[in-house]
């Protein structure tokens, strides 16, 4: 069994044939891995770096607070005014909110012509 030459054969063209399925495998995940790396640097280039991190805090205080208030049927009215104002989540979908008010202020600093500041 050892010595026959099907057998070897066999053996050669069965790890000739993984190499390629190996290969092609390796080849498929460094495409993914540039088309992804592409429509990263282009998302990059049309979002500033302040934009990507409000959006992610934005999905990340969304997410904990609507784990939260599955998990609870009670959700205190500061924690929800925390987790909002930290995630400056102002335009959430009120629908999924709990039954409170949420008063969120928005304050803008403007400096005028004659050099004096605005709220």
């Amino acid at each position: 069994m050892i010595n026959n030459e099907a057998t070897l054969e066999y053996s050669i063209q069965m790890f000739y044939r993984f190499g390629w399925v190996s290969f092609g495998m390796v080849f498929f995940f460094n495409i993914g891995f540039i088309i992804l790396y592409i429509f990263d640097f282009v998302r990059g280039c049309r979002m500033t770096n302040q934009q990507m991190m409000d959006e992610a805090r934005k999905v990340y205080y969304y997410d904990k607070l609507k784990a939260y208030e599955e998990e609870n049927a009670d959700v205190p009215l500061g924690l929800v005014n925390k987790w909002v104002k930290k995630g400056n989540l102002n335009d959430r979908n009120y629908d999924v909110l709990p039954d409170v008010n949420i008063r969120i202020e928005y304050y803008r600093i403007a400096k005028l012509s004659n050099g004096n500041f605005e709220v």
